[in-house]
């Protein structure tokens, strides 16, 4: 093995940048891991019975009324 400091000083730096660039490959893969959690807990969500309802039935009503005039 080469035992010049320049070339073991340059190995050292190459191994810490490779390890940040995992380390934040690992972060992002972490986020979209959580984002796409996020999204599937919405698509699985009922929807909001209680708020369709009310929106709907007045414009029933009003739709009905103006249609017996």
């Amino acid at each position: 093995m080469n035992m010049n400091p320049w070339y073991l000083e340059r190995m050292v730096e190459y191994e810490r940048d490779r390890i940040r660039r995992d380390m934040k490959q690992i972060r992002l893969e972490e986020e979209a891991i959580q984002a796409s959690r996020i999204v599937e807990k919405r698509r699985k969500a009922p929807i909001d019975r209680p708020r369709l309802l009310m929106w709907i039935v007045p414009t029933f009503i009003k739709w009905k009324f103006c249609a017996g005039r």
